[in-house]
């Protein structure tokens, strides 16, 4: 809401009203780090089933509110969520169980371990999406249902652009450049800072999409000089 308003109250005083120019402040960009602020003093403590990256025992990742919790060992994992559960009782925070899910990366238990948070039980599944990255535990790549989803969004949103020349003509090189790196290279580049191209049949439908616009893009922006040399 544009004419939306927020205050700031610390220590019993009161900021000044101003407004956010990118949505409610749920969404601003500062958020994310104010959340991680607040939830500083969380300590999960280490434990030997833990993974260590370089001598440093890893076993949780924060996004805002998207935690995510790992471990080696399902009863330490067991431990971490008990852990979790106790820290947000005392914090006044209530963790969403319908959003609460398990996986196993590797060969599968049987039976499989029963997780639980204050009580409920954890569901298990093969695939997730976490902070827009889509996991599948059951590929041999993990990522694999992520480079499908990104390569399919991309493709779509590639033909949708073109579909613009029924109403507007040719589409012309310059315009054509904004709109793939605004619309559909996004998704062709979404998380590849984080997902390495080791996969040559995965990476191959992100290419194709990208070789397709651009020869559409400039078979449309020489159509017209065609048509004027024809004419001529």
């Amino acid at each position: 809401n544009a004419h939306m308003q927020y205050v700031v109250c610390a220590d019993g005083s009161f900021s000044a009203p101003f407004t956010s120019g990118h949505g409610i402040l749920a969404s601003d960009s500062a958020s994310p780090m104010f959340w991680l602020l607040f939830m500083s003093d969380l300590h999960l403590p280490d434990d030997p089933a833990d993974i260590s990256l370089d001598g440093i025992y890893v076993s949780h990742l924060e996004h805002t509110d998207d935690i995510v919790l790992f471990s080696m060992c399902p009863a330490a994992l067991q431990r971490k969520l008990d852990a979790l559960a106790h820290w947000c009782g005392l914090n006044f925070l209530i963790i969403n169980l319908c959003k609460s899910i398990s996986m196993i990366f590797g060969r599968l238990p049987s039976p499989l371990p029963m997780l639980s948070i204050d009580g409920s039980v954890l569901h298990w599944t093969s695939q997730y999406t976490y902070i827009g990255v889509t996991f599948c535990s059951t590929t041999c790549n993990i990522f694999s249902p992520h480079y499908s989803l990104k390569a399919q969004k991309a493709k779509s949103l590639a033909n949708v652009t073109f579909r613009l020349d029924g109403l507007i003509g040719s589409l012309p090189a310059w315009e054509g450049h904004l709109l793939y790196m605004a619309c559909v290279d996004p998704h062709l580049m979404h998380a590849c800072d984080i997902l390495p191209d080791v996969d040559a049949g995965l990476l191959q439908p992100l290419e194709n999409v990208q070789r397709t616009f651009v020869q559409h893009l400039l078979a449309a922006a020489m159509l017209p000089s065609l048509c004027a040399a024809a004419a001529s």
